[in-house]
C-alpha cells in the first residue's frame, strides 16, 4: 500500500493491523487457539513511527542535522589548531598565560575524535536521534565552565572575553541541539 503524501511532523500515525483467522490458528473443537491473545496485544500496540523521509523534513529536525554539521567543523578546527600550535592559539590569539602544550595538544586531537563522532551520529540521524544528547550536555557543560572561568579563574591581567565568547558560542549550539531533539522525540522512538 502506498504511504500518504501528508507528513504530520509532530504526530505519530498508526495504521491498524489486521489480524486473519487462517487453519494454523482453528482449533478441532472450534474457536480459535492461541492468536486471537496475539492479535489483540499486536493491535494495541501498533504505532507506525514517522519514517525517516518524514523526518528529515521536519524543520528543527533540519535545524539538529545543520547544528551538528557546523559544531563538527568547529570542534575539528579547534583541534586541528591546539594540536598545530597551541602556544598560539592561547596566547596569541586568546591573550592567556602560558600552559603545558601537551595538555592542549592532547585536548586538540580529542577534539578532532569528537568531531569525528558527531558526523558519524550525524548521517544516521534519522536512527539515531538521541545520541546527540550526548553533544547537548557537551556543549552546555563546557559552556558552564568557559563561563566560570571568565568570572572566577583568568588571571587579573588575561582578558575575560574568549571565555565568554565560547561560553555563548556551546549555550547556542546546545539551544539549537535541544530545539531539534524536542522535535525529533516527539516523531520517533529513542531505541
Amino acid at each position: 500500500a502506498a504511504r500518504s503524501p501528508n507528513i504530520s511532523c509532530g504526530v505519530a500515525q498508526s495504521r491498524p493491523i489486521t489480524a486473519t483467522r487462517g487453519v494454523s490458528g482453528m482449533s478441532p473443537l472450534g474457536g480459535l487457539h492461541g492468536t486471537e491473545p496475539v492479535a489483540r496485544l499486536q493491535r494495541a500496540h501498533a504505532t507506525n513511527w514517522v519514517s525517516a523521509s518524514d523526518l528529515r523534513r521536519c524543520a528543527l529536525v533540519k535545524l539538529l542535522g545543520t547544528t551538528l554539521i557546523w559544531q563538527a567543523v568547529l570542534w575539528a578546527i579547534a583541534g586541528v589548531a591546539l594540536v598545530i600550535a597551541p602556544g598560539w592559539v592561547t596566547e596569541v590569539l586568546f591573550g592567556q598565560p602560558p600552559v603545558e602544550d601537551a595538555w592542549l595538544r592532547a585536548f586538540g586531537v580529542a577534539s578532532v575524535c569528537l568531531a569525528a563522532q558527531i558526523v558519524l551520529v550525524r548521517r544516521k540521524l534519522e536512527e539515531l536521534w538521541w545520541w546527540s544528547w550526548t553533544f547537548v550536555l557537551l556543549e552546555l557543560g563546557t559552556a558552564v565552565v568557559f563561563a566560570a572561568t571568565a568570572l572566577v579563574g583568568t588571571p587579573s591581567s588575561a582578558p575575560t572575553w574568549p571565555w565568554w565568547f565560547l561560553a555563548v558560542l556551546n549555550a547556542t549550539f546546545g539551544g539549537f541541539e535541544i530545539s531539534g531533539l524536542a522535535k525529533a522525540g516527539t516523531e520517533r522512538p529513542a531505541i
